[in-house]
């Protein structure tokens, strides 16, 4: 009886896995939503949901187990009406994915100018790892203008970039980009 309420106490002090709270930012049509939904079923095995083409409004979230850690995805809706909503989530993230679609050439430089507006509001210098959606349908150029985006980024101290395939239902570096917000998350 002894040793079993000895067992009660010790789970019960058990400490909870440490929570990391990442935001998924950029504008609208850049595959947040989509992407969030293959980290998740990649990631935390959750079955995968159908993912409509359709703008998000407010903020869909997301929590799942990983490497030691508790994952909260929270996936911000991207229209120019919304951003200024951004901010109010840097106080209580540790990461920021912000997402560019790769497809759309016409709309970098409005991509561009939204994570340099956005950033302007992040006092925490929070990393930032790019995520290059859609590259399956890559401009050549694109990856280049993106790439000389990113290193112009004075303003952030830790930074990475990926580019994903998205055709297929295949995005193989999602554990590479987990791996990476656990890594240089600011706690």
């Amino acid at each position: 009886m002894f040793s079993l309420a000895k067992e009660v106490v010790s789970l019960c002090k058990k400490k909870p896995n440490p929570s990391l709270k990442i935001m998924i930012v950029g504008i609208d049509g850049a595959g947040k939503t989509h992407f969030e939904e293959y980290f998740g079923s990649i990631i935390g095995h959750i079955p995968l949901q159908e993912v409509y083409e359709m703008t998000t409004i407010g903020v869909n979230t997301k929590v799942i187990q990983y490497g030691g850690f508790e994952l909260s995805l929270w996936d911000i809706g991207g229209t120019a009406s919304f951003r200024n909503v951004w901010k109010r989530y840097l106080n209580e993230s540790n990461c920021i994915i912000y997402c560019i679609d790769s497809s759309n050439e016409q709309r970098l430089n409005e991509a561009y100018d939204a994570f340099t507006e956005f950033k302007r509001s992040d006092n925490k210098d929070l990393p930032v790892c790019f995520v290059l959606t859609k590259s399956d349908q890559l401009h050549p150029t694109v990856d280049l203008s993106v790439k000389s985006f990113i290193t112009t980024q004075s303003c952030v101290s830790s930074i990475k970039y990926f580019s994903i395939k998205t055709a297929h239902n295949e995005i193989p570096q999602v554990e590479d980009i987990a791996d990476w917000c656990i890594q240089h998350a600011l706690f």
